[in-house]
């Protein structure tokens, strides 16, 4: 562990048994899924209404609204650490300016490193099928400010609950980084198994989702705050959401759509190109976080 990572665990040292960790993610999952739940339990509405929301929550709205359902985890996350771990929320994340910058140096890098690939690919590599233009430039503008708000709660929520509160913990019960960063990314992947809207990729967005996850726990590791990892998830979000979407409820904010394989033979080569470049901008973030 470097000395920034100590540091950064060492609010978690003062409550580290395991049954706290595994009854704060029950209560995250508990207030997670409450409102939600709620949902299902509404009056029925006069036709008026339900016909409007229908109207409402469709592409760039519709996206809006998911992203925005992960408020409630950000606030299980608070509750959890607050009730059973004595501590504020705040030392999930660590010192403010260090994870601020850590934050903007990781998001600059993936960013640049996008835009560098798209003006190469713009000029020795012929137009991509399957790409068409989803919303006219100035409703995407006008989302954009709300997109990127609502990238900015789903991942912070994600990135609390698992390379914070997760991987704090775990690190302060045990010393092998097999198990403080290899189970929540394992977890992370799990979690975003999806075999209606992916079908035979399914497995494969797992594992790199679980890459993602794993990267971004070396990053917190390294320099000892949550930023760096909140900003690598949310720059990858930001471009395969605003950028060069899928198509789905989770495309609607984007300037473009790409329509995706469907199976796995084909979907690999993509996922081959996704991995290299994150490895390459993790390793070229991981030389600019240097302390």
């Amino acid at each position: 562990m470097t000395p920034a990572f100590e540091r950064y665990i060492e609010p978690a040292r003062r409550r580290p048994q395991l049954w706290r960790v595994a009854l704060g993610l029950v209560l995250i999952v508990v207030i997670y899924v409450i409102p939600l739940a709620g949902i299902a339990f509404l009056p029925d509405l006069p036709p008026q209404v339900e016909n409007f929301l229908d109207h409402l929550l469709i592409g760039p709205w519709l996206t809006l609204v998911i992203l925005a359902s992960f408020l409630p985890a950000i606030l299980g996350v608070i509750v959890a650490v607050r009730l059973l771990h004595r501590r504020s929320a705040a030392s999930l994340i660590g010192p403010r300016r260090p994870a601020f910058r850590d934050f903007l140096i990781t998001a600059g890098v993936m960013l640049g490193l996008a835009a560098i690939a798209s003006v190469l690919a713009s000029i020795f590599a012929p137009p991509e099928e399957g790409i068409y233009r989803n919303l006219p430039l100035i409703v995407w503008l006008a989302f954009l400010p709300l997109g990127v708000l609502g990238i900015l709660v789903q991942t912070g929520a994600e990135e609390l609950i698992f390379r914070g509160y997760l991987q704090q913990q775990l690190a302060a019960r045990f010393r092998s980084p097999l198990i403080w960063m290899l189970l929540p990314s394992i977890l992370f992947g799990a979690l975003h198994y999806n075999p209606l809207e992916m079908g035979g990729n399914s497995l494969l967005v797992v594992f790199v989702t679980g890459l993602v996850g794993l990267l971004a726990a070396d990053l917190t590791a390294r320099t000892g705050t949550l930023g760096a990892a909140w900003g690598l998830h949310a720059a990858n979000n930001a471009l395969a959401l605003l950028f060069v979407a899928a198509p789905g409820p989770l495309g609607g904010l984007g300037l473009w759509v790409r329509q995706m394989p469907q199976s796995a033979p084909e979907m690999i080569p993509l996922l081959l190109l996704d991995v290299a470049s994150l490895l390459v901008i993790w390793a070229v973030a991981r030389r600019l976080l240097r302390r």
